[in-house]
């Protein structure tokens, strides 16, 4: 189940803001456009605005957030190559670029992005 954290408004008119959300074991600060609620669908899917690369490690799943940025770094799953769907958790993330070659379903997969939206 996702639930939301923390709201942050940073134009409530135009409906942007910065909404904190966690899986209960990770937490990800995102950019939603438009923002109208406060609570999110459980197969909410997030978008990626970055690079995949297959994972160095095989480490669990994590979500680090690289200082007071909306800059990320992701370890999960790639679930299926052809829709860019990654799963770190229970939070699903859809990667708005093309997946690398060697890069197949089930694998460990890096990611470090710029922004995560809503």
């Amino acid at each position: 189940m996702l639930s939301v954290i923390k709201i942050s408004w940073i134009d409530e008119a135009a409906e942007e803001a910065e909404v904190t959300i966690s899986d209960r074991s990770h937490i990800i600060l995102c950019f939603a456009y438009p923002w109208k609620g406060t609570k999110l669908p459980s197969d909410t899917v997030f978008e990626l605005l970055d690079s995949v690369v297959m994972a160095t490690s095989e480490n669990t799943d994590y979500i680090q957030r690289e200082g007071a940025t909306y800059q990320h770094h992701l370890y999960g799953i790639l679930l299926d190559r052809n829709k860019r769907l990654i799963k770190v958790g229970g939070l699903m993330f859809h990667a708005d670029c093309g997946i690398p070659g060697d890069i197949g379903d089930n694998q460990r997969v890096e990611v470090t992005c710029d922004r995560v939206s809503i």
